[in-house]
């Protein structure tokens, strides 16, 4: 049995295939590396239209880029309304990283954030009736709950790099960047030491469990970080957005 698993299921995660289309395992073993799947194939399939359409202005190829994803999201809805797919199905989420290399581009140009905040307390009162409504949502409804997702997290990510420009404290810039330093290793890796520490071979008290799991997830991110990330980083070729 392991062995058949290394050979189906295994060999589709080493190919980061595991999530293209619903069900497409039979034992989704490690579900959060589906956000890796969708790195790899934007990062195979965006340098495409970049080749195809190298006449036009960056930003108006991740535009189209998006435009296609969303085109993609509504078809799917019609054919087959899997919620949960919806959410992690790798070609279903290509645009998250355009939106991301969008926000890049004009991140600096984009000052307010009194506005920012404005803007994010109205999506969020607006995603609440999505929130419950959400097992009776159409497939529209759906599609712009999604939409309305990214949009809020976009506008999360402006804010507190707004944000961080007023922190001056050389401790806490210092912190600050060493926990984003660990966000995707400690993303990747905590349920690994959540069920590590759920066996609780230790017979801790349940009240050091909690601190126990923190300190835990903040060591072996840090390590993993220094370890293998920060060489990886380091020596990445790099390019100036235009």
């Amino acid at each position: 049995m392991l062995f058949s698993k290394f050979d189906g299921d295994t060999l589709k995660y080493l190919f980061f295939v595991q999530k293209i289309s619903p069900n497409f395992l039979e034992l989704d073993y490690f579900s959060i590396a589906w956000s890796l799947s969708v790195e790899e194939f934007f990062y195979f399939i965006f340098p495409i239209f970049l080749i195809v359409f190298n006449k036009k202005k960056l930003i108006h190829i991740l535009i189209l880029f998006i435009f296609l994803i969303y085109a993609l999201k509504i078809v799917y809805l019609f054919i087959n309304v899997d919620h949960e797919f919806y959410r992690i199905g790798t070609f279903l989420r290509l645009d998250a990283i355009a939106f991301g290399v969008i926000t890049r581009i004009y991140l600096q140009k984009i000052k307010n954030n009194l506005a920012n905040i404005f803007l994010a307390i109205l999506i969020v009162f607006i995603m609440n009736y999505f929130l419950i409504n959400l097992k009776d949502l159409t497939v529209i409804e759906l599609f712009l709950f999604v939409v309305l997702i990214q949009f809020f997290s976009i506008n999360m990510i402006i804010i507190f790099v707004n944000f961080n420009k007023i922190i001056v404290n050389k401790f806490l810039v210092n912190f600050f960047s060493l926990l984003s330093k660990q966000t995707y290793s400690i993303y990747l890796f905590h349920f690994v030491i959540i069920h590590l520490i759920s066996q609780n071979i230790f017979l801790l008290d349940q009240k050091l469990i909690f601190p126990l799991y923190i300190i835990s997830l903040f060591l072996f991110s840090s390590i993993f970080y220094y370890v293998f990330e920060k060489g990886i980083v380091e020596n990445r070729p790099t390019y100036k957005l235009s």
